[in-house]
């Protein structure tokens, strides 16, 4: 699992960590609303300087301490076309070549994002759906042990072998496994 998928995207984010830093010799990866722990060595690089290493620490251990059932013994709904790749599959952001990737909020090519989206075939597997052409958007609520999440979140996990999910007590929050990575997804208000 790439534990770098779970970093904050960039630094307007009011969470800092964009990239993964370690933990008690474990790797540990965040945006704020979502949070993963997985084996040493298994991130890009590590964050320096100081981590909330007690509030981490907490909420790690709370996630740990769940109580977790089989993924598949919820009933999830269909997942639609994938909104990145239209299905194909297939899909990468690229830089935008309108306002070269400044992020001009007038840009007609690229919405204010600094990338576009190219589909086809040339294309690597699609970061959302993995390949598949199916996937949650961000915007779908995901309700799972009580809990709704955000579908991307949730699309972080889906696909992995024996992933199992539960209800961090006293927490809105997912907790997940998938072999040696334990994490959490943050419940959505209502």
């Amino acid at each position: 699992m790439d534990v770098n998928k779970f970093v904050a995207a960039d630094k307007l984010s009011w969470y800092t960590f964009d990239v993964p830093f370690a933990l008690d010799g474990r790797a540990v990866a965040t945006d704020g609303n979502a949070i993963i722990c997985g084996p040493a060595g298994s991130g890009d690089g590590f964050a320096s300087g100081t981590v909330p290493q007690v509030g981490i620490r907490r909420i790690l251990e709370r996630i740990e301490a769940t109580q977790l059932s089989p993924l598949e013994s919820f009933h999830l709904p269909e997942m639609p076309t994938c909104r990145t790749c239209a299905g194909d599959g297939r899909a990468e952001y690229v830089p935008c070549t309108k306002c070269s990737d400044t992020q001009l909020s007038d840009c007609p090519e690229c919405l204010g994002e600094g990338v576009v989206t190219m589909v086809g075939p040339s294309c690597p597997p699609c970061p959302i759906c993995r390949g598949t052409g199916r996937g949650y958007s961000m915007s779908q609520r995901i309700d799972i042990a009580g809990i709704q999440v955000a579908g991307r979140y949730l699309m972080r996990i889906m696909g992995r072998e024996g992933v199992q999910v539960g209800k961090v007590p006293g927490m809105k929050m997912l907790a997940f496994r998938a072999g040696e990575y334990t994490g959490g997804i943050m419940g959505l208000r209502h």
